[in-house]
């Protein structure tokens, strides 16, 4: 990663508080106090602590006043260097968000065939760019436009003209460091999510409503769970346009003389059919999509369907219409799809669109200041801040409203919190009574406080979620962590408890 190379470093860890980290390296490192340096105006700030660190010394002054995000600063020693204030702890504070948390749902490119309104949250930016591409086969030409400042840490361009198809990207400078993030709020993508799409919705198919009647209750679902590509893959399988959007709903297929594919799942009985991740994702070469294996597990472009399941991956309209081909198709035959979400954490933390807009505000970070890993992936999604909390909200709603989908699955679902979960809850119910909520309710090692996690020990704060029962399947197969402890299908058979998991246990504890 890109490295500025400076005197010292100087944080806002709070709207009054500064912080400095001086190396022992430096000629002088006693301080008694720093200069706050704003518009030629100097204040001086008195050390309010001090604290000695193997290889630095971190200093803590206090200013009078409160310090703002949209303008710049410098802190001088008392020796006469100088360095650029930085963006620091300060975006993990309460304040922070209650102070620059947008509320607005058009974050992203809103788009009419005269304009497209470009937003994008990045309250810690000194400056924004939008970058519209012009691809070729030869190389990427793109023209740059400086995003305006709004309220809220909100940028924005408007571009007056018909974008539809313009493929863009956006340039955020935090700290004087330059990042290119794809829109998060994107609804279509490149290949291989490199870019977001400008795309019109209204061109696009509408999703046909489903013909059965509604589940009045939930433990009356029947649930088969599948991968679009692992659903019709095998060479046996009868289906000509094997793991692909399309081959999950061919109809005619047989081996044997007996229904594969499509037909099958349809002739089961079940109410629902869970997708496993659909959304774009990375681990798969879109253009070679056959040369790699991957679930989907690796969260790209959340809002985006994923392209190594379409025919088309470099057309950004072509994977979005299989799609909603495939949901319309389950819904006329009377079954019901479950997307599996994963907004616990994603793909790469380092190089994740959120990260490259605001460094630090949608991670969360343990008692050492380093990314909590209770995924086990290397970063947690801090959903009980503001801004997180309403990404997967309003990713959330534009699924259900756009796609028309009757459910979802949280992987991880322990590592988002309650407060989250319910409002969840209450948006997507009051836009489609009879859709299905559930997850993985693990107790997971993450640096949220043990009473808001959406874990199994808090179903009671979480009435209309589900919660998968790791006790029912570890008691019958076999512990997933431990291959010394064993279950029913392996010969256990003195298990009191049997008797309850098989005529349905509840919460699983």
């Amino acid at each position: 990663m890109f490295h500025i190379k400076r005197a010292f470093e100087a944080y806002i860890d709070g709207f009054q508080e500064i912080t400095m980290i001086i190396p022992k390296s430096n000629k002088q490192t006693e301080h008694t106090y720093f200069n706050l340096v704003h518009e030629h105006n100097q204040t001086r700030l008195p050390v309010s602590s001090r604290v000695e660190f193997v290889s630095f010394i971190k200093y803590t002054v206090h200013s009078p006043n409160t310090l703002l995000l949209d303008q710049s600063y410098e802190i001088e020693d008392e020796f006469g260097l100088r360095t650029d204030l930085q963006v620091g702890g300060v975006i993990h504070s309460t304040e922070f968000d209650e102070k620059y948390a947008y509320e607005g749902n058009d974050l992203g490119a809103t788009y009419t065939t005269d304009s497209t309104v470009f937003k994008v949250w990045a309250p810690t930016a000194s400056k924004v760019k939008l970058r519209v591409y012009l691809l070729t086969d030869e190389n990427e030409k793109y023209t740059e436009y400086h995003m305006d400042r709004k309220s809220n840490g909100v940028w924005e361009f408007i571009l007056n003209e018909d974008c539809e198809g313009y493929v863009y990207t956006f340039l955020v400078c935090v700290n004087l460091i330059w990042r290119e993030a794809v829109d998060p709020y994107a609804k279509s993508v490149t290949v291989n999510g490199k870019h977001g799409v400008v795309v019109d919705l209204s061109k696009t198919i509408k999703v046909k409503k489903a013909t059965s009647p509604s589940i009045e209750r939930y433990t009356d679902c029947i649930i088969y769970e599948a991968s679009i590509r692992d659903f019709t893959s095998h060479p046996l399988s009868g289906v000509q346009k094997k793991g692909c959007y399309e081959g999950f709903f061919e109809s005619g297929t047989t081996f044997n003389n007996m229904p594969t594919g499509f037909d099958y799942v349809r002739s089961l009985g079940v109410t629902h059919i869970e997708l496993l991740p659909i959304f774009d994702f990375e681990g798969v070469d879109e253009e070679n999509p056959f040369q790699s294996y991957n679930w989907g597990y690796n969260p790209l472009n959340f809002n985006a369907p994923e392209g190594s399941y379409s025919q088309e991956p470099k057309d950004p309209y072509v994977r979005i219409n299989e799609l909603k081909t495939l949901i319309s198709t389950y819904h006329s035959a009377g079954l019901r799809i479950i997307m599996d979400v994963v907004y616990n954490h994603v793909y790469d933390l380092q190089t994740s669109h959120f990260e490259r807009i605001v460094p630090g505000y949608y991670f969360r970070q343990n008692e050492n200041g380093l990314p909590s890993n209770g995924t086990g992936v290397g970063n947690d999604f801090a959903s009980e801040r503001l801004m997180a909390r309403r990404y997967i909200l309003h990713s959330l709603i534009y699924w259900t409203k756009e796609y028309d989908l009757d459910g979802y699955r949280f992987d991880l679902m322990g590592i988002l919190d309650t407060t989250t979960m319910n409002q969840i809850e209450e948006e997507l119910l009051s836009l489609k009574s009879d859709l299905i909520l559930f997850g993985e309710g693990w107790d997971l090692n993450t640096s949220l406080d043990p009473t808001q996690k959406a874990s199994i020990h808090q179903s009671h704060k979480l009435k209309k979620i589900g919660f998968f029962n790791d006790k029912f399947r570890d008691g019958m197969k076999g512990s997933t962590f431990s291959i010394n402890e064993f279950g029913f299908v392996q010969g256990k058979r003195n298990n009191d408890s049997f008797d309850d998991l098989l005529t349905g246990s509840f919460g699983g504890i």
